[in-house]
């Protein structure tokens, strides 16, 4: 009986070393990749810190010159009519 038990509790001692020897290794992954989303971070955050006022700044300036282009069609079209009276003008009288 006290042989069972013995070999009972050695092979659970082998498991629970087993667990234990994967749970190191996963810690050790971890820290691998938590270091190297530290050093992403780190590396991004000057480059993508003023992304969002750049953004907002080309949005503005999109808008100035679509309200710009808004303004100049009529302007264009009429050169447009303009050119192609011309052109059917000249063709007519040649």
């Amino acid at each position: 009986m006290l042989t069972i038990v013995l070999v009972i509790n050695l092979l659970l001692a082998i498991l629970c070393l087993g667990v234990a020897w994967q749970v190191w290794r996963l810690k050790q992954s971890l820290g691998q990749v938590a270091d190297t989303l530290i050093e992403v971070e780190q590396t991004a955050h000057p480059i993508l810190y003023g992304a969002p006022q750049t953004i907002t700044e080309s949005y503005q300036r999109v808008e100035e010159v679509c309200d710009r282009i808004r303004q100049i069609e009529p302007q264009l079209r009429r050169a447009r009519q303009a050119i192609r009276l011309i052109a059917w003008q000249r063709r007519r009288f040649r």
